[in-house]
């Protein structure tokens, strides 16, 4: 059913008002610009703090203690002997048998004998 729409308004004030939704849609669509470009510029700031603060020291710990390979010491220092202070027992004692298997020639320096010569 077609029903003819009677021409109401003038010529003049039609491209007014065409004129005027066209500039409301411009605005508006600036406003999207814009609140786009705000959302990303929030996103790339919180990937950098992401990428600077959370992954990339994740990823060093992981390349310092798992998988770069050991160091010579030997080589680095230029000796074949070490000195251990604490290398009776616990940390110290540690090192004394990974320096031992890196082929150290060791002093232990403890506040017990009896420790010491267990270690030794």
């Amino acid at each position: 059913m077609n029903v003819p729409i009677p021409n109401i308004v003038d010529k003049k004030t039609q491209d007014r008002v065409i004129t005027s939704a066209v500039e409301l849609a411009m605005r508006m669509s600036t406003g999207l610009r814009a609140a786009l470009a705000l959302l990303t510029g929030f996103a790339l700031v919180g990937a950098y703090h992401l990428l600077t603060h959370h992954a990339w020291p994740t990823w060093r710990g992981i390349w310092r203690h798992v998988i770069r390979p050991r160091r010579n010491l030997q080589k680095l220092y230029g000796g074949k002997w070490a000195v251990v202070t604490g290398g009776s027992d616990g940390i110290g004692e540690a090192y004394c048998y990974e320096l031992a298997q890196e082929g150290f020639n060791i002093i232990i320096v403890s506040r017990t004998i009896d420790k010491m010569e267990r270690v030794a």
